[in-house]
């Protein structure tokens, strides 16, 4: 049975976690003006897994740095969960709203409902199959603007759509990182860390090899210190504190508790972005009312489901 201060620690790591990844949307989208998203998601990874690798052999020694027999699982959480999830998510971003981004963003404690269904064979209770069902409903209402958008021009709307598109597989790729990691739960956070990103970069390389080859990649030649400072928070704060303090919170909390605190990270976006002077439409703001709220509503319940079985 985890403790209270392990809980606590483990709660603080999954909503430092999401203060980062809600911060990151504004300025990944500001970053995406000047560079593509496969520099920015190999750059970003590559930086945090040479700290994330140093930190591990300080701390545990060279022997840790071995997958001791767990390539399947490293391959999944590195290949999907860190290579693909941060390709699809800044590809998809370069291409849509960052409001989009994030409230699409928020649907992963449900993605992840639905992936323990089918991949455990775990049938969600009906209560949490209607609050899943409503969070869909206000993500459609945050990215098509009421229905608006579907009349726009529709070059633009195939573009966002594209862009919501990728962002969504993003998504079900970091899910399945949350999922996969369970099986080395019992690994160090620096170990998990350090082996999914080394894994990731392995993987993410060809992709930006081949993107590069097909003139899909940019960069400035000078790039000003504003540009660097912002790549820096993205690969400093942004992929190695907190991919290091969402895996501290995966095993101190567990996946389900860690992945449904993700739901704040949209606040968080609309906050900063409507501090940069962004202006939501109500239908916006009621859309993702709807995602944060089924799906807080849907925590309190299995909080007291949970509750009630233990107290019988």
């Amino acid at each position: 049975m985890k403790s209270a201060s392990g809980f606590g620690a483990g709660l603080a790591a999954a909503l430092g976690a999401v203060l980062i990844w809600g911060l990151q949307i504004p300025i990944g989208k500001q970053v995406l003006e000047q560079v593509d998203g496969y520099t920015l998601g190999l750059l970003r990874y590559v930086l945090a897994m040479v700290g994330f690798v140093a930190f591990l052999v300080w701390k545990e020694g060279w022997p840790a740095v071995s997958p001791a027999g767990h390539y399947r699982v490293l391959s999944v959480a590195g290949g999907i969960g860190i290579a693909g999830s941060v390709m699809l998510v800044f590809a998809g971003l370069s291409l849509t709203r960052p409001e989009s981004a994030a409230i699409i963003g928020a649907l992963q404690p449900a993605i992840a409902v639905l992936a323990q269904w089918l991949l455990q064979r775990r049938r969600p209770e009906r209560f949490t199959l209607v609050c899943v069902a409503v969070a869909f409903f206000g993500v459609l209402l945050v990215v098509t603007r009421g229905g608006q958008a579907l009349n726009a021009n529709a070059s633009i709307t195939l573009e966002e759509l594209a862009g919501n598109c990728l962002v969504f597989l993003g998504s079900i790729a970091w899910v399945t990182y949350s999922l996969s990691t369970g099986a080395i739960s019992h690994w160090s956070s620096a170990r998990i860390s350090a082996l999914t990103c080394l894994f990731g970069v392995v993987a993410a390389t060809p992709v930006w090899l081949l993107a590069h080859g097909l003139g899909a990649t940019y960069f400035p030649v000078e790039p000003d210190r504003v540009l660097i400072g912002k790549i820096a928070f993205l690969a400093i704060f942004g992929a190695l504190v907190a991919i290091f303090l969402w895996n501290i919170s995966l095993r101190r909390i567990g996946t389900l508790n860690s992945v449904l605190l993700s739901n704040l990270t949209p606040v968080v976006a609309f906050a900063v972005l409507a501090a940069l002077g962004a202006q939501f439409s109500a239908i916006e703001l009621v859309g993702a009312a709807l995602v944060v709220g089924a799906l807080a509503a849907n925590n309190l319940h299995q909080r007291r489901v949970r509750a009630r079985s233990l107290e019988g």
